[in-house]
């Protein structure tokens, strides 16, 4: 039973990559939970360490539209999420635990090492 279709662009260099993913749910899935998403990521530096991040997705699962924006700048997050989420339906992540964190289309890489 297929389900969903995506797809993934990759290009990387020593001194920056690019990826980009394009998700949407098919099929039976997409009547019970329809969901569609475009998500970039762009890194910039050198030797294949690349300390400037900046990572976006647009998403829409059921009717629920959501952008998210997070810029890495040595390790250190800054996030943009619209909606933003309300604390009372997922708590916070406490600011010493996403030091170093990386995003999920970034984690490819990582995956590589």
């Amino acid at each position: 039973i297929r389900f969903g279709k995506m797809g993934i662009e990759l290009d990387q260099g020593a001194g920056d990559y690019a990826i980009t993913s394009d998700i949407a749910t098919t099929g039976l899935l997409r009547v019970i939970v329809p969901h569609q998403s475009h998500t970039t990521v762009a890194g910039h530096g050198r030797d294949y360490h690349y300390d400037t991040v900046e990572y976006e997705s647009d998403y829409q699962t059921r009717k629920k539209k959501k952008y998210v924006k997070i810029d890495y700048k040595n390790g250190e997050p800054t996030e943009k999420l619209v909606p933003p989420e309300t604390p009372d339906k997922r708590p916070p992540v406490p600011t010493e635990l996403k030091k170093d964190s990386v995003d999920p289309l970034s984690f490819l890489l990582e995956v590589r090492k």
